[in-house]
């Protein structure tokens, strides 16, 4: 299993730990006006997956950065080589494991409804952010039962995205990841079966 990680956010303006030019570029696109959290699950070429776990503000909870200026937000991507995990359970209870130990570290604090980075940069803090995504990785015993073969023969095949609910990706994320779409899984989307339901009464 290879894999990579990237965490991000606007702790104090925005900042990431050591990334490339195009891994910058990914994770740039998170930086925008978004609400509540959500998992997207990114196709990429060369055959990669990214899953990027995105924290923003939501109607119960503000999020401010570090000098207590609001709408600050935290992404965390895991991304395989050549395979996707087809246990989504599993990929959202490390990307919990992580905020949990952020929140542990005292890199982030919840009070009275509020997150805020507590921290101005993830750079400095590289060593600790390793130790706690391997840890969490390892906490959910991920094996190659977990993981499906991944191939791409051309990005442009991907047109668009497909909004998913958690409760539907362990039936259905195998056909999802088979469609020609990346993944938006969230609570806030329908699922499946108030998809139909709503199609039934349109008839």
């Amino acid at each position: 299993m290879e894999l990579e990680y990237i965490v991000f956010g606007t702790t104090y303006g925005f900042s990431s730990v050591s990334v490339t030019d195009e891994e910058r570029r990914f994770i740039e696109q998170f930086y925008c006006d978004q609400h509540g959290t959500k998992t997207f699950v990114h196709k990429r070429y060369n055959n990669k997956v990214y899953y990027t776990h995105a924290i923003y503000p939501d109607k119960q909870t503000s999020f401010c950065d570090s000098k207590g200026r609001g709408g600050a937000f935290l992404g965390i991507t895991i991304g395989f080589n050549n395979s996707y995990c087809q246990n989504f359970e599993k990929m959202d209870q490390i990307f919990n494991n992580i905020y949990k130990s952020f929140l542990d570290k005292g890199f982030i604090e919840e009070t009275n409804g509020k997150r805020q980075f507590m921290i101005s940069d993830f750079a400095s803090h590289e060593a600790e952010i390793d130790n706690i995504v391997i840890n969490a990785i390892k906490s959910q015993n991920l094996t190659n039962a977990d993981f499906v073969p991944f191939q791409i023969k051309n990005i442009g095949e991907i047109k668009g995205s497909l909004p998913c609910h958690p409760s539907d990706m362990p039936t259905f994320g195998k056909a999802f990841m088979n469609m020609p779409y990346n993944l938006v899984v969230s609570e806030q989307n329908l699922t499946q079966q108030q998809l139909r339901n709503q199609r039934a009464n349109v008839k």
